[in-house]
Protein backbone atom coordinates (compact mmCIF):
# COMPACT_ATOMS: atom_id res chain seq x y z
CA UNK A 1 0.00 0.00 0.00
CA UNK A 2 0.81 3.57 -0.83
CA UNK A 3 1.37 6.02 1.72
CA UNK A 4 0.34 9.65 1.96
CA UNK A 5 4.00 11.06 0.54
CA UNK A 6 3.57 9.12 -2.52
CA UNK A 7 6.89 7.58 -2.33
CA UNK A 8 5.94 4.13 -2.08
CA UNK A 9 5.31 1.90 -4.85
CA UNK A 10 1.96 0.52 -5.70
CA UNK A 11 0.59 -2.83 -4.59
CA UNK A 12 1.20 -5.04 -7.72
CA UNK A 13 2.37 -3.16 -10.21
CA UNK A 14 5.84 -1.61 -9.44
CA UNK A 15 4.86 1.42 -10.09
CA UNK A 16 4.87 4.52 -7.80
CA UNK A 17 1.64 5.57 -6.72
CA UNK A 18 -0.13 8.59 -7.24
CA UNK A 19 0.98 11.41 -5.10
CA UNK A 20 -1.81 12.60 -2.53
CA UNK A 21 -0.65 16.55 -2.22
CA UNK A 22 -2.01 17.71 0.82
CA UNK A 23 -1.53 21.79 1.61
CA UNK A 24 -0.18 22.55 4.62
CA UNK A 25 -2.03 24.83 7.36
CA UNK A 26 0.24 27.89 6.68
CA UNK A 27 -0.58 27.65 2.74
CA UNK A 28 -3.67 27.72 3.51
CA UNK A 29 -4.20 30.83 5.24
CA UNK A 30 -1.87 32.34 2.29
CA UNK A 31 -4.37 31.41 0.07
CA UNK A 32 -6.74 32.88 2.31
CA UNK A 33 -5.17 36.08 2.40
CA UNK A 34 -4.82 36.14 -1.09
CA UNK A 35 -8.54 35.44 -1.67
CA UNK A 36 -9.06 38.09 1.08
CA UNK A 37 -7.37 40.95 -0.75
CA UNK A 38 -9.53 40.02 -3.94
CA UNK A 39 -12.43 40.23 -2.39
CA UNK A 40 -12.16 43.06 -0.04
CA UNK A 41 -10.36 45.22 -3.15
CA UNK A 42 -13.63 43.92 -5.42
CA UNK A 43 -15.97 45.30 -2.80
CA UNK A 44 -14.07 48.36 -3.29
CA UNK A 45 -12.17 48.70 0.02
CA UNK A 46 -8.30 49.97 0.74
CA UNK A 47 -6.29 47.00 1.66
CA UNK A 48 -2.96 47.11 2.99
CA UNK A 49 -1.17 44.32 4.94
CA UNK A 50 1.23 44.98 7.78
CA UNK A 51 5.04 44.19 7.65
CA UNK A 52 6.00 41.18 9.33
CA UNK A 53 3.73 39.13 11.98
CA UNK A 54 4.27 41.31 15.03
CA UNK A 55 0.86 42.75 15.12
CA UNK A 56 -2.26 40.87 16.20
CA UNK A 57 -4.34 41.77 12.60
CA UNK A 58 -3.54 40.51 9.40
CA UNK A 59 -4.94 43.51 7.21
CA UNK A 60 -6.44 47.34 7.21
CA UNK A 61 -9.36 47.63 5.61
CA UNK A 62 -10.19 51.55 4.74
CA UNK A 63 -13.92 52.11 3.90
CA UNK A 64 -12.77 55.61 2.22
CA UNK A 65 -16.18 57.07 2.07
CA UNK A 66 -17.84 53.56 1.29
CA UNK A 67 -21.37 53.90 2.08
CA UNK A 68 -24.78 52.31 1.35
CA UNK A 69 -25.87 55.29 -0.87
CA UNK A 70 -23.05 55.55 -3.54
CA UNK A 71 -23.49 54.14 -6.28
CA UNK A 72 -20.22 55.57 -8.09
CA UNK A 73 -18.28 52.71 -8.23
CA UNK A 74 -16.62 54.02 -11.15
CA UNK A 75 -15.70 57.13 -10.03
CA UNK A 76 -17.76 59.30 -12.33
CA UNK A 77 -20.64 61.46 -10.04
CA UNK A 78 -23.95 61.90 -11.71
CA UNK A 79 -22.81 64.55 -14.03
CA UNK A 80 -19.95 62.44 -15.35
CA UNK A 81 -17.21 64.24 -13.69
CA UNK A 82 -14.51 62.46 -12.33
CA UNK A 83 -15.19 62.88 -8.44
CA UNK A 84 -11.49 61.29 -7.91
CA UNK A 85 -9.98 64.66 -8.48
CA UNK A 86 -11.95 66.72 -6.21
CA UNK A 87 -10.10 69.51 -4.41
CA UNK A 88 -11.82 68.56 -1.19
CA UNK A 89 -11.25 65.44 -0.08
CA UNK A 90 -13.81 66.05 2.76
CA UNK A 91 -17.11 65.39 0.66
CA UNK A 92 -17.96 62.63 -1.99
CA UNK A 93 -19.39 63.23 -4.88
CA UNK A 94 -22.78 63.62 -4.06
CA UNK A 95 -21.66 66.67 -1.53
CA UNK A 96 -22.21 64.18 1.83
CA UNK A 97 -19.34 64.21 4.63
CA UNK A 98 -16.74 61.36 4.01
CA UNK A 99 -16.17 59.53 7.27
CA UNK A 100 -12.72 57.71 6.55
CA UNK A 101 -12.38 54.72 8.35
CA UNK A 102 -9.49 52.10 9.73
CA UNK A 103 -10.65 48.77 10.03
CA UNK A 104 -7.90 45.94 12.06
CA UNK A 105 -9.33 42.78 10.32
CA UNK A 106 -7.76 39.25 11.80
CA UNK A 107 -8.71 36.78 9.49
CA UNK A 108 -9.04 33.24 10.05
CA UNK A 109 -9.89 30.08 7.76
CA UNK A 110 -11.06 26.70 8.22
CA UNK A 111 -11.92 23.74 6.24
CA UNK A 112 -12.67 21.27 9.30
CA UNK A 113 -16.17 20.28 9.98
CA UNK A 114 -16.97 19.41 13.49
CA UNK A 115 -20.76 18.92 14.92
CA UNK A 116 -22.27 19.93 10.95
CA UNK A 117 -20.65 23.29 11.77
CA UNK A 118 -17.10 24.60 10.37
CA UNK A 119 -14.70 25.96 13.69
CA UNK A 120 -12.57 28.27 13.81
CA UNK A 121 -10.70 29.44 16.98
CA UNK A 122 -10.09 33.11 17.66
CA UNK A 123 -6.96 32.95 19.63
CA UNK A 124 -3.17 33.90 19.24
CA UNK A 125 -0.01 32.27 21.38
CA UNK A 126 2.55 34.47 23.17
CA UNK A 127 5.86 33.05 24.10
CA UNK A 128 5.21 32.04 27.85
CA UNK A 129 1.80 32.79 28.44
CA UNK A 130 0.14 30.08 26.00
CA UNK A 131 -2.79 31.03 23.87
CA UNK A 132 -4.70 34.60 24.39
CA UNK A 133 -8.20 35.49 23.12
CA UNK A 134 -8.32 38.74 20.84
CA UNK A 135 -10.21 41.98 22.29
CA UNK A 136 -11.03 45.70 21.06
CA UNK A 137 -6.92 46.29 22.06
CA UNK A 138 -6.11 43.88 19.33
CA UNK A 139 -8.40 43.81 16.51
CA UNK A 140 -11.57 45.17 15.33
CA UNK A 141 -13.41 42.56 13.21
CA UNK A 142 -12.57 39.04 12.75
CA UNK A 143 -13.45 37.70 9.10
CA UNK A 144 -13.80 33.61 9.13
CA UNK A 145 -13.36 32.04 5.49
CA UNK A 146 -15.25 29.08 4.96
CA UNK A 147 -12.20 27.55 2.73
CA UNK A 148 -14.73 24.72 0.64
CA UNK A 149 -17.86 26.83 0.57
CA UNK A 150 -15.75 29.66 -0.20
CA UNK A 151 -18.22 32.10 2.60
CA UNK A 152 -16.94 35.27 4.53
CA UNK A 153 -18.20 35.93 8.41
CA UNK A 154 -17.56 39.58 9.12
CA UNK A 155 -17.82 40.00 12.64
CA UNK A 156 -16.90 42.68 14.77
CA UNK A 157 -15.04 42.06 18.24
CA UNK A 158 -18.28 42.64 20.13
CA UNK A 159 -19.85 39.92 18.74
CA UNK A 160 -17.50 36.95 20.00
CA UNK A 161 -14.65 37.94 22.22
CA UNK A 162 -13.76 36.83 24.58
CA UNK A 163 -14.87 33.63 22.81
CA UNK A 164 -12.15 31.02 21.95
CA UNK A 165 -13.81 28.59 19.70
CA UNK A 166 -16.54 29.86 17.65
CA UNK A 167 -18.72 27.26 14.84
CA UNK A 168 -20.37 28.51 11.84
CA UNK A 169 -23.13 26.69 10.17
CA UNK A 170 -23.94 27.80 6.51
CA UNK A 171 -25.27 24.57 4.97
CA UNK A 172 -27.66 24.75 8.40
CA UNK A 173 -27.55 21.92 11.22
CA UNK A 174 -27.98 23.93 13.82
CA UNK A 175 -31.43 25.62 14.91
CA UNK A 176 -30.18 28.51 15.90
CA UNK A 177 -26.71 29.67 14.60
CA UNK A 178 -25.21 32.20 16.57
CA UNK A 179 -23.63 34.19 13.77
CA UNK A 180 -25.70 33.43 10.44
CA UNK A 181 -26.34 37.47 10.03
CA UNK A 182 -23.15 37.95 10.23
CA UNK A 183 -22.39 35.84 6.35
CA UNK A 184 -20.95 38.22 3.95
CA UNK A 185 -21.59 41.26 6.35
CA UNK A 186 -19.45 43.41 4.84
CA UNK A 187 -21.97 46.54 5.06
CA UNK A 188 -20.50 46.58 8.65
CA UNK A 189 -17.44 47.85 7.26
CA UNK A 190 -18.81 50.97 5.25
CA UNK A 191 -18.21 54.26 6.39
CA UNK A 192 -21.38 55.34 7.17
CA UNK A 193 -22.79 51.88 9.14
CA UNK A 194 -24.13 52.60 12.52
CA UNK A 195 -22.69 51.25 15.56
Amino acid sequence: MGDESGDSTGPSTGEPSRKIKRVNTKRKGELSEAAFLLKAAGLGFGVAKPWGDSERYDFILDSHGLDSYSNDSHGLDCHNNDSHNNDSHNDDSHGHAVRRRLWRVQLKCTEVVRARGYDVQPIYSIYGQGKMVYTADDIDVLVAHIIPLDIWYVLPIEAFAPCKSLRFYPQGGCKRPRFEHYREAWHLLRSDHQQ
